[in-house]
Formats: C-alpha cells, sequence, structure tokens
C-alpha cells in the first residue's frame, strides 16, 4: 500500500507542476463569461445574495460547460499516465500491479481537486454576490414567480430541472458526484488504453467522446444516456417543473461506476501482460 501511495503522490507532484496548469485561465473565462455575469447582474439588481453553491450549480448544469469542463481536464491530463525522469526506475521496481494502483488512486485524486478547484472557481468570481446558506436565492427564486421566466438569466441557468427537486445543498451534491465521475472517466480511458499499448490520439478521442455525448445530448432522448456527459448534467434527468425522473439518477451513478470498474478490469488484464518498463519507454 506504501508504495502505491508513493507511486500516486509522484504522478500528482508531476501533474501539479506542469506547465500546462495555466489552461485553467480558459476555465476562470469561460465559467466567468457563461455564469458569474448573469447571476451576479441578478444579484446587484435585485441588491440580494446568492447561495453560495448557486454558481457550481449553474455551472454544472450548462451543456456549453459540460463541454469545456471535461476538455480543459484533458489537455491538462493529455500525457496521463506520464513519465516520471529519475524516478522511472523506482515505478519499475515497485511492479506493474502497485503501479496501476497507484495510477487509479491519482486518478480519483486528480477527478476530485480539479472539481474542488472548479467549485473555487465559481465561489470566487461571485464573491462579492454570495453567502453561506442551504435555500435558493431571492434572484433565482424571483425568476419562477414572474412572467418571463425564459428571458431571465437566473432561470436561464438554473432550469427549473434544477430548481424544483430540491435544495441547494441536495442539488450541489449529485452533480459534484456526477463531475467527478465523469472525469474519473476520463482518467480510466486514458489509463486502460495505455495498458494496452495505445498511445496515439488519446486525448483526441477522450475529447471526442465528450463532445459526441454533448451533441447527442441535444438532438436524441434515449441515445444521450450511452455517453457520460447526459449522464452527469443532473437537469437533463427531470423535465421542468415535474419531480418524477424522466430517467432515473440512479441509473446514471450505476452506468458511472460500471464504466469504471469495466475500464479498471479492461486495464488490469491489459497491463499484467505487459513489460512496464517498455510502456514508460513509449509513452
Amino acid at each position: 500500500m506504501k508504495k502505491v501511495l508513493i507511486i500516486s503522490k509522484m504522478q500528482f507532484e508531476t501533474w501539479i507542476s506542469d506547465r500546462r496548469m495555466i489552461a485553467l485561465i480558459v476555465l476562470v473565462f469561460f465559467v466567468d463569461r457563461q455564469v458569474t455575469s448573469g447571476l451576479c447582474e441578478n444579484a446587484a439588481v435585485l441588491g440580494e445574495k446568492l447561495c453560495i453553491l448557486e454558481p457550481f450549480i449553474a455551472t454544472a448544469g450548462s451543456m456549453w460547460l459540460q463541454i469545456v469542463i471535461p476538455v480543459v481536464y484533458i489537455v491538462l491530463m493529455y500525457d496521463y499516465p506520464s513519465r516520471y525522469g529519475s524516478k522511472i526506475f523506482y515505478i519499475i521496481r515497485s511492479g506493474r500491479d502497485k503501479w496501476y494502483y497507484g495510477q487509479m488512486v491519482f486518478a480519483s485524486v486528480g477527478a476530485f481537486v480539479y472539481t474542488v478547484v472548479l467549485f473555487i472557481i465559481t465561489v470566487v468570481l461571485n464573491l462579492k454576490y454570495v453567502e453561506l446558506k442551504n435555500s435558493w436565492s431571492v434572484p433565482v427564486t424571483m425568476a419562477y414567480s414572474v412572467a418571463g421566466v425564459e428571458n431571465n438569466a437566473a432561470a436561464n441557468l438554473i432550469k427549473p430541472s434544477t430548481f424544483f427537486q430540491g435544495t441547494p445543498l441536495m442539488v450541489f451534491s449529485y452533480n459534484f458526484v456526477f463531475l467527478f465521475f465523469n472525469l474519473l472517466l476520463v482518467n480510466m480511458l486514458q489509463l486502460t488504453l495505455f495498458s494496452w499499448n495505445i498511445r496515439k490520439y488519446t486525448s483526441l478521442l477522450c475529447i471526442g467522446l465528450e463532445t459526441v455525448g454533448a451533441v447527442t445530448a441535444f438532438i436524441t432522448k434515449w441515445l444521450r444516456w450511452a455517453f457520460p456527459t447526459a449522464n452527469a448534467v443532473f437537469s437533463l434527468h427531470f423535465e421542468n417543473y415535474i419531480s418524477a425522473p424522466k430517467y432515473p439518477v440512479i441509473c446514471s451513478i450505476l452506468y458511472f461506476m460500471g464504466t469504471v470498474l469495466l475500464l479498471w478490469i479492461t486495464g488490469l488484464i491489459g497491463i499484467s501482460h505487459a513489460k512496464l518498463a517498455d510502456r514508460m519507454e513509449d509513452s
């Protein structure tokens, strides 16, 4: 277990110190343009504070950002699993299984950290207009108590299919978990392909998977659920103003868990027949 944690720590240090972290600026830009401006404008006009969780809920519920968020993450994870320079000899001596499980630990930590960073970005960008509470704010509530909902910025960001399903904390929790699993699935796909010595175009494949998923979410009703993107959007599981789900949330949870499990087993089979030293040299 110690070697597994050391390997995951090495991977995390390599990742967090990579110059590609500057790509987070792109994420900040899109969140600010797509979410912050609308919610803050409503809050400023009404002179009321937003719930601290609402900007993240709006971000996770945007189909446009559901493409941007994974794409930025894939850019940050472009060469995952990466080489380690002088540490490569320790990795090789540790063995294939410990290396693989170390990568899985890092994949989980990386997806979790990125999701937390996204939440922090949404809070910081809206810091002037948020407060700590677990109830929908006046700027959002007003969107559903006056005419012209379709022209209201808050209603366009936090959709009726989200607003009427529960408290902000409950909706936030589902969005956080779905986004985490979506990012973890990307990591597991990269790791599985690496285990089978497939390194070329893996990032493009992951971006294509997320993009096609977003497109099918717009144009189909059932094919969308075959892709991770639709399963990661909480609002798509419900109709507007109706509490009964049109697609059970538990099905999306099982989808992510089952897909990650399948990729884990497939990758484990691949790495068990590989020479880790050759994989590292090829990477």
